[in-house]
């Protein structure tokens, strides 16, 4: 192995692996089972319908302006009340493009993005990359230390970041700050037209990175993820095939910016002519959340399973495609879902560029079992393999490696964990890596993977990848705290938990409510445990090693309060905390993520609430939490209008000027607006 050199102190050092590197290989014998797996991977160049493409690489920057030449008058973005046609996206991410180099910025360049989730948020990705530079997106949610970390890890050129959102970065952190008026009148001074490799510091090429993706490390602290634009366009070419999109079509913009999903759903969308609808900001409920697509005239949507196991059930009339990925898909979705319309579920770590392989499911095909993962996307191969790295039969569990265009260049400034993770591949052409996911999988006859587990501690949680490393390294950061422990726990059936076990140090009496908010005011909330289990020592086996099958369940129940529930909106409430948390007895005075609760929680309550025929807004749970504040704001759900009665369009096809909110009332789109956590 040697790594490369790292020009400046702010450019990328990252482990690669020499044109001449090889591992010795056992493989199986020449059988059908082998000979079947060959001939699924067999994805080079050649999409769903088998047919061939040449010419699948190319820049983000390439795609864009491809697309924008074919449709220069469609809509490409929409949020709240902003639209912006393809000439102009393209037009705006140009004119901050050009500020970007001159402040410096060029190929294997940093640039974080820390923004309010917006269609500029949009514009300042398509610029960094523009300039040649890679963006790293930064949670303005996200807790000061946290954001602190990323900083350091990635240590930027310089952030893009607004007046309201510079305060939460380091006092030392280079900015540029969008909104501040001489920015802003430098930017419009800018040239439109697309930029050319002369006018950049230095030819932008796919091999370069496009973006860097935080995930969560096994060494205690978050791991970038530098992903080129080589696999960028592989991806595109095979989801819009794969999932039947076309010029007018809107294409849900639901995930984060600050997780890849969001890069499958910009690629679908503005490599398409489609729309990208992004999700408002006040849009957290799964009735907000169905509003909206009736509303915006979506016909494409990528969500986790259990969101969409949280929308209410309707038509949906214009939404002709759904794809889950991030977690486990289960049957019972499946069945809900996919009739009278097609529903595809998919897999991918961020160290493959978003997707690395996609199986259309059915509910006659899937049935109680649970839906395969898929078979490889274009220019993508999977291998299940044993410890020994050898094929393993069709039938049989072994571990997940993925090779091919989409492939991460490795983890940011961390050569020994990327010598680690991505591997030469004895099955590819010299020099070809393959990236070691640590799933469990097996193929099944047709081609198809399932998923079985994990080989480590890793877990997944609501679609979050989880390394327990991090949180226990937070947790016993507090000073009364000596060791700990955390883990995943599925006490009942569907429900996963992030849970923690803690040693305190001797003498101490910590309450685990404090050192939950102790870990909140550090990770983000997807890294916080729903529980907290205080131990005098861990439990080993006869080794000498921890027993995590002896840690025991968490009791998660209410505080002890001195006075029953007062009027029906607090009963109404203490009985669905208590069955939503799973707990036997809940009162007035406790707090929801005191017990328990999580955002998906969160928004099963809501949903709970509305039933009963109540309204309560996330949002509201997430800001209030106890059962008594939270009774005072609940509302009655309106009444249903008759049948008949004229609704918001929901067309969003044919018409360049866009889908769906430009035809709103002010009330409407107020609706759709607001402040609100992000979540996934």
């Amino acid at each position: 192995m040697t790594a490369a050199p790292l020009p400046t102190d702010r450019r990328l050092e990252l482990e690669h692996i020499d044109a001449g590197d090889s591992i010795h290989v056992n493989p199986l014998p020449a059988t059908e089972s082998e000979a079947a797996w060959v001939a699924w991977n067999n994805t080079v160049n050649t999409t769903v319908n088998n047919t061939v493409r040449d010419g699948l690489t190319a820049t983000l920057p390439e795609l864009m302006e491809t697309q924008t030449r074919r449709t220069p008058d469609h809509t490409a973005v929409i949020y709240d009340r902003t639209a912006l046609t393809y000439r102009e996206l393209n037009g705006r991410a140009n004119q901050l493009a050009r500020t970007l180099v001159a402040r410096g910025a060029g190929p294997e360049d940093l640039v974080g993005v820390a923004l309010p989730r917006s269609a500029e948020t949009l514009v300042a990705l398509l610029a960094v990359v523009k300039s040649g530079a890679a963006w790293v997106p930064i949670d303005t949610e996200y807790p000061a230390p946290r954001i602190a970390a990323l900083l350091s890890s990635a240590a930027p050129l310089l952030v893009l970041t607004t007046e309201a959102v510079a305060p939460v970065l380091p006092a030392q952190t280079e900015r540029l700050v969008l909104d501040a008026p001489a920015v802003a009148e430098q930017i419009a001074g800018q040239p439109e037209q697309d930029l050319t490799d002369a006018e950049r510091v230095a030819p932008l090429d796919p091999g370069n990175a496009a973006y860097v993706i935080h995930t969560s490390g096994s060494t205690g602290a978050p791991k970038g993820v530098v992903v080129t634009h080589g696999g960028l366009a592989s991806l595109a070419v095979d989801h819009i095939e794969r999932f039947a999109i076309t010029e007018g079509d809107s294409v849900l913009q639901f995930a984060s910016f600050n997780f890849d999903c969001s890069v499958g759903d910009l690629l679908m969308a503005l490599c398409s002519g489609a729309a990208l609808i992004i999700r408002p900001q006040d849009c957290l409920s799964g009735q907000e959340l169905g509003a909206l697509i009736d509303r915006t005239g979506v016909s494409h949507v990528t969500i986790p399973p259990q969101v969409l196991a949280a929308l209410p059930p309707a038509k949906y009339r214009t939404l002709r495609t759904i794809a889950t990925a991030g977690d486990v898909l289960s049957g019972a979705v499946v069945a809900q879902w996919a009739p009278g319309r097609r529903m595809f579920n998919a897999y991918g770590p961020t160290e493959a560029t978003v997707d690395a392989v996609a199986a259309e499911v059915t509910a006659g095909t899937a049935g109680s079992d649970v839906p395969p993962i898929g078979r490889p996307v274009l220019n993508t191969q999977v291998y299940v393999l044993d410890a020994d790295l050898r094929p393993v039969p069709t039938g049989c569990e072994g571990e997940l490696f993925i090779a091919g265009a989409g492939l991460a260049r490795g983890y940011l400034r961390q050569p020994g964990l990327t010598a680690e993770r991505f591997l030469p591949c004895p099955f590819g052409s010299p020099g070809q890596r393959m990236y070691r996911t640590g799933d469990l999988v097996l193929w099944r006859p047709d081609g198809n993977l399932e998923f079985r587990g994990r080989v480590d501690q890793q877990v997944k949680i609501r679609g979050f990848r989880i390394e327990p490393a991090e949180v226990e390294a937070a947790l016993s950061g507090h000073p009364d705290i000596a060791d700990s422990v955390a883990l995943a726990r599925e006490d009942r059936p569907g429900s996963k938990r992030l849970v923690a076990y803690a040693v305190p140090v001797e003498g101490a009496a910590p309450d685990p409510a404090a050192l939950r908010r102790y870990v909140t005011e550090r990770l983000p909330d997807y890294l916080v445990p729903s529980a907290i289990v205080l131990l005098d020592a861990f439990p080993l086996n006869r080794n000498g090693k921890l027993d995590r099958g002896s840690l025991p369940a968490p009791e998660l129940s209410s505080a002890a309060t001195s006075r029953a529930p007062r009027g029906p909106h607090e009963e109404l409430l203490c009985a669905l905390f208590a069955d939503v948390l799973g707990i036997d007895r809940v009162g007035p005075d406790d707090a929801f993520f005191d017990l328990g609760g999580d955002s998906v929680l969160a928004i099963r309550l809501a949903a709970r609430v509305r039933e009963a025929g109540w309204l309560l807004a996330p949002k509201d749970v997430f800001a209030l939490q106890r059962v008594a504040a939270l009774a005072e704001v609940l509302e009655p759900v309106p009444a249903t209008p008759p049948v008949g009665t004229p609704q918001p369009a929901a067309d969003g096809r044919g018409a360049p000027s866009g889908p769906g909110l430009l035809a709103l009332s002010q009330e409407d789109i107020d609706d759709l607006t607001g402040e609100w956590a992000n979540e996934f």
